[in-house]
């Protein structure tokens, strides 16, 4: 996309998380969690101002690339910067060895599925995230495991 610049960086730019997740604040270690994979770039497009306006996250592994987090302020919706940050991530997973890519949509993001169906991507499958409900009476919850840890 002519005109707009898409910054690539390692870690999320200050300002990317308040657009990807709006006012509320992301739970602690989320980011750790976002920028934990070997190959991750993190997309930031800013306006005049610096603000981010645009995000979006790549993670390529093998020869596949993930793209997520692709989200615009409302005020900056209908300039093509989706396009922008998703064609940014494409060109940045090619030169990672990603021949492939898919990408994460919420079912009710109609706009979001119509643009992605226009940059060529099909619905592939649906996913569901589950979230830990009310204990029942008498079930008891083994301890929680250890972290992960590396060896050296």
């Amino acid at each position: 996309m002519r005109g707009v610049v898409v910054g690539l960086e390692g870690w999320p730019p200050v300002g990317w998380d308040e657009v990807y997740r709006g006012p509320e604040p992301l739970p602690p270690g989320a980011l750790a969690i976002l920028a934990g994979p070997p190959i991750v770039t993190f997309a930031a497009v800013r306006d005049d101002e610096q603000r981010v306006v645009a995000t979006g996250r790549g993670v390529v592994t093998g020869e596949w690339l993930g793209i997520a987090a692709v989200e615009v302020r409302p005020d900056h919706r209908g300039r093509g910067l989706a396009v922008a940050v998703t064609d940014a991530l494409r060109g940045w997973g090619a030169r990672h060895g990603a021949a492939r890519a898919y990408l994460q949509v919420a079912d009710d993001n109609a706009a979001a599925r119509t643009l992605y169906a226009r940059l060529g991507f099909t619905h592939h499958h649906t996913y569901r995230q589950r979230v830990p409900g009310p204990p029942r009476p008498g079930l008891r919850l083994p301890e929680p495991a250890q972290p992960w840890s590396r060896m050296p």
